[in-house]
């Protein structure tokens, strides 16, 4: 059966989950038993999206040789994408040295397992991340699933 996980709510401050849904939501979600693959899209506040594809670049590192964890992933949207809805004049771009940075960030994860996911999401920086930086705007689009796996195995 699978667990539901409490996401970590900006409007209430520090607890005890995972993820920020929104500023103003907090759904709980369902982690599948086993393997499992978690994606989604991350908001930076305009201001620290340069800060934040820094904190992810360091997770990218320390994930890859972390127990469980099978596939880690972010990505930070094109520079060039300039006419997205979610940019278009709202200050979605931040000039980091005469670089322009995008705020959205797109994560794929893929763990061994809820222990994995756990002891990732218990990293220090993920911890510091997601309760004391103040990087993150808002996550959405989050979504757990099984992987498919080959026909007759």
């Amino acid at each position: 059966m699978p667990t539901e996980t409490p996401i970590l709510n900006n409007d209430q401050g520090p607890s005890s989950g995972i993820y920020t849904q929104t500023a103003k939501s907090s759904p709980s979600y369902n982690i599948p038993e086993g393997e499992f693959c978690v994606f989604g899209k991350v908001y930076a506040h305009p201001q620290h999206a340069s800060a934040l594809a820094r904190v992810y670049e360091e997770t990218t590192r320390l994930a890859a040789s972390e127990p469980g964890v099978i596939y880690y992933c972010i990505s930070q949207e094109p520079e060039e994408d300039t006419t997205t809805t979610d940019n278009a004049g709202k200050g979605g771009r931040e000039k980091d040295g005469g670089e322009e940075r995008s705020r959205v960030f797109y994560f794929f994860e893929q763990y061994t397992g809820r222990e994995a996911f756990e002891a990732h999401n218990r990293q220090p920086i993920i911890r510091k991340l997601l309760e004391e930086d103040g990087y993150i705007e808002k996550v959405v689009d989050v979504v757990f699933t099984r992987g498919l796996r080959p026909h007759g195995t």
